[in-house]
């Protein structure tokens, strides 16, 4: 089983995310959590079950929101970079996975 961490800047964009889901619908939030914790589960039993994207970064798509997780795996631990809605150009991603 493989250990999942988050950068600073996608626990941020996690959170950011959450409450803007909160602010929509109450417990909306808490189900986009939910969600994350399910692909989280996923990347760490078979992180490697998912291909490149670019750069050498994996994408992880959640299951019911549209989020991807932009990760790479080193050893033993999946380090998620980025946490951006399907809607974000692959431009405004790489540009953000650049910066970090």
């Amino acid at each position: 089983m493989y250990t999942v961490q988050l950068t600073k800047v996608a626990q941020k964009e996690l959170e950011e995310a959450a409450l803007y889901y909160e602010t929509r619908q109450q417990n909306l939030g808490i189900e986009f959590m939910l969600d994350f914790e399910k692909t989280k589960l996923m990347l760490q039993r078979n992180p490697t079950a998912l291909g490149y994207w670019k750069k050498g970064f994996r994408a992880a798509r959640c299951f019911r929101f549209p989020h991807k997780l932009f990760f790479k795996i080193k050893g033993h631990v999946v380090l998620i970079y980025l946490v951006a809605h399907t809607r974000r150009s692959n431009n405004f991603i790489l540009r953000s996975l650049r910066n970090q």
